[in-house]
């Protein structure tokens, strides 16, 4: 693995790119904003307390805690009463909390002032000792503090919970003046909670998986067809560690090296790594240069071309080879993120390539036979050979290696070198295609409220405030990430927003 992770380092040789003003490993279909939306749903659908490159054994610090699927339990925790940090406090209903924390961004000069806008995630101070020092924002108020893991997640998750928020002050603004029952907090923040998560689960099915997935795959899946549909149906469903722990690494892929976040800032890979609480704490909140213009991340209508991911291929950025990000965990003395995603993949028990092409088979054997790769395992064993063997310089790989390899390959690196090769880097092939849709439809198809009910609680026209109801005529139309995030810009009042929000 510690040579493997070296041979990744080689730049892949793309061909010709298919769109002319794009550079050869840009990916015109996938702006860079998909790659993190899907970092979210990734913390939505797995939640481990430990990584398994730090463990040595497949045990319960490295399980799946994550007890809903596709429900934003990631961003709401679990809930008002006992993730009660993570929610702004209100008098308005007898202490009870509706509303999701936010945290205003700061001025350049590192000032804060009534006109900056609720752009961050909320932080506070680390008070161990009884002095608070308030230029150290140590602690992310947010449910699941991965999503703090850099600058443009944390901004991601406020999205959604400025969605939250937004929701919350059209049903606020239908209501009777005066103060209310904690049972109708509860009610309203149910009510809101059920829209946001019936939003979300439409921009991924409809938006992020379309363009990620093999187009014959997403259509079968679409449909309504899961390999494991007798799964979905037991109580406790979690995602297998195929995905969280193999196919899901592909992301790591389409992370660029630097990013125009806004239209005055450009920042690199590495400065947006370590701009969280736990990395730079003193220079929290975050300011006006390090606040996202969401049009320079997704295609919105009129915008400008926004960055776009890199082609999905079996290469990582140099900012995610950093060893001051991602330092040595064992005796290997190997560092960066290619080498931990390796260890993850080869030591959690998964099943082998070969295994899974065959219960494909078994099941859908069209979609075997449409790929020579999957089809051919002796082919698919000679094509991977010869890659190793391309850039011997790169990690050293000798010929028992290379077998080794090429016979029973990571399943994470596997995803990637199978996007390279069969779809060019522009989505995932076909076992990547099958091993995300399995995971992400079946979770789709979970009841999205806690009593189990699938449609959960809907909003009706006379439960929204006249001053909001031509925003929210839009929201159960909302299909795309652009439509998401101008719901939340008109909703929000942010259309006139310094730094602009899109």
């Amino acid at each position: 693995m510690r040579k493997l992770s070296l041979r990744v380092e080689a730049e892949v040789k793309w061909r010709d790119q298919p769109v002319q003003g794009v550079r050869n490993w840009e990916n015109p279909f996938l702006p860079s904003g998909y790659a993190y939306l899907f970092q979210f749903v990734g913390h939505d659908l797995v939640n481990t307390t430990a990584p398994y490159s730090s463990v040595t054994r497949n045990d319960a610090l490295s399980a799946n805690a994550r007890r809903s699927a596709m429900r934003l339990e990631t961003l709401y925790g679990d809930g008002p009463t006992a993730t009660r940090f993570a929610y702004e406090s209100s008098d308005r209903y007898d202490g009870e909390r509706v509303r999701l924390r936010l945290g205003r961004i700061q001025r350049d000069d590192r000032t804060i002032d009534a006109g900056c806008p609720f752009r961050d995630i909320a932080r506070a101070p680390r008070d161990e000792t009884g002095v608070i020092r308030q230029r150290e924002l140590t602690e992310p108020l947010i449910a699941d503090p991965r999503n703090d893991a850099h600058a443009i997640l944390s901004q991601l998750t406020s999205v959604f919970a400025l969605l939250h928020n937004g929701i919350v002050n059209g049903l606020e603004a239908a209501e009777p003046a005066g103060r209310r029952t904690p049972a109708h907090a509860y009610a309203l923040f149910a009510k809101a909670r059920s829209s946001s998560a019936r939003a979300y689960r439409s921009v991924v099915r409809n938006d992020l998986l379309r363009r990620l997935l093999d187009p014959a795959i997403y259509r079968a899946y679409e449909s309504g067809f899961l390999l494991d549909a007798a799964a979905v149906a037991e109580p406790g469903w979690k995602a297998p560690l195929e995905f969280s722990q193999g196919a899901i690494r592909f992301g790591h892929a389409m992370v660029r090296d630097e990013y125009r976040i806004n239209d005055g800032a450009m920042n690199d890979l590495i400065e947006n790594l370590v701009k969280t609480s736990l990395a730079d704490p003193q220079n929290m909140p975050l300011n006006e240069s390090w606040v996202v213009q969401w049009s320079h991340f997704f295609e919105m209508d009129g915008g400008r071309k926004p960055n776009l991911s890199k082609r999905i291929g079996p290469h990582y950025s140099s900012g995610l080879t950093s060893e001051r990000i991602f330092p040595a965990i064992d005796d290997t003395r190997r560092f960066g993120l290619a080498y931990r995603d390796l260890l993850s993949s080869a030591f959690s028990g998964l099943w082998s390539l070969r295994s899974l092409i065959e219960e494909i088979r078994t099941r859908r054997p069209e979609f075997v036979r449409a790929s020579r790769l999957l089809d051919d395992h002796l082919w698919r064993q000679s094509e991977l050979a010869d890659w190793l063997r391309e850039r011997r310089a790169f990690g050293g790989l000798d010929a028992d290696d290379i077998t080794a390899i090429s016979r029973d390959p990571p399943l994470s690196f596997y995803v990637q070198w199978e996007a390279m090769r069969e779809a060019d880097g522009l989505r995932l092939g076909p076992v990547g295609s099958i091993i995300v849709a399995e995971t992400v439809f079946a979770a789709l198809a979970t009841p999205i409220d806690e009593q189990g009910r699938d449609g959960a609680i809907a909003i009706e026209p006379n439960d929204v405030g006249n001053a909001y109801q031509a925003s929210f005529e839009r929201l159960s139309q909302v299909q795309t990430m652009p439509d998401l995030i101008s719901f939340v810009r008109d909703v929000c009042g942010l259309s006139h927003s310094v730094p602009a929000f899109a």
